[in-house]
């Protein structure tokens, strides 16, 4: 029964403790910003202004096209043909060695509690808690490690209301005007 109590506050610890954010927030907006976060031999996804979603390797980037190899091919993207672009990333190692060290505390205080204490030191149980901690960051430390997911490092600028809309003169022997186009 006391070893349920100590999962149990464990567990509690372990969803409870909030994780860092990701601070490097960056998104470029051109190619030339693109450079900044990625590099050759990357693996990269871009969604493609066809719909077409493609994962491979990035090949070279300049700051108006992007050289991509998919599966043993290559694929060339302008600028304009790239929607949105995300790069593989890994969780941060440090969070998981906090939450599982905590985690491990916990555990460590819970089971020194639940078998009633002992006729030990201040020394040895400090010594009992740092062992569960380092065991619980040493778990922290591998499940961040396997944890992974997908960031957007590029999305296409958005259209301003001004590049919907096209001005052209109509000019012809019988008639004099402008003809207006716009698109959604």
């Amino acid at each position: 029964m006391k070893h349920y109590m100590a999962v149990a506050l464990s567990a509690i610890v372990w969803f409870g403790v909030p994780g860092a954010g990701d601070v490097s927030a960056q998104e470029a907006h051109s190619f030339e910003q693109l450079e900044v976060l990625v590099k050759p031999g990357e693996k990269i996804e871009v969604l493609g202004a066809d719909g077409t979603l493609s994962s491979g390797k990035m090949e070279s980037l300049t700051p108006t096209s992007l050289r991509v190899s998919i599966n043993g091919s290559i694929r060339d993207y302008a600028q304009k043909d790239a929607i949105e672009i995300k790069k593989r990333k890994g969780d941060s190692l440090w969070n998981g060695a906090a939450i599982g060290a905590a985690s491990g505390a916990g555990v460590g205080i819970l089971d020194w509690v639940a078998e009633g204490g002992c006729d030990c030191t201040a020394g040895d149980v400090v010594a009992i808690v740092g062992v569960f901690s380092a065991m619980g960051a040493g778990v922290g430390i591998a499940i961040d490690a396997l944890i992974t997911h997908r960031k957007t490092i590029y999305r296409s600028p958005a259209p301003t209301s001004l590049s919907r809309l096209a001005l052209a003169p109509l000019l012809s022997s019988r008639s004099k005007g402008v003809t207006v186009k716009f698109s959604f």
